[in-house]
């Protein structure tokens, strides 16, 4: 008799688990959705180089950033 694992939970409200295939319940891909993930779109300028910026520089590139891809979208 086949073992039927229950829905993950977390999954169903965000669409991903950290836990990925390891994960012991089921993880049912949606038909459609509102939201698109983009891993790695925006790139940490301070894990880009040596250099490291200020918290202020660092939101302040976020913000610029954030502005650029609002407004294009």
């Amino acid at each position: 008799m086949p073992r039927y694992r229950t829905r993950c939970s977390y999954y169903l409200k965000t669409g991903a688990c950290r836990f990925n295939e390891a994960c012991s319940h089921s993880h049912t891909e949606p038909t459609h959705s509102q939201t698109i993930v983009l891993p790695h779109f925006y790139q940490n300028p301070n894990r880009q180089n040596d250099t490291r910026l200020s918290k202020d520089e660092l939101q302040t590139q976020f913000d610029n950033f954030y502005e650029d891809i609002f407004t294009e979208l």
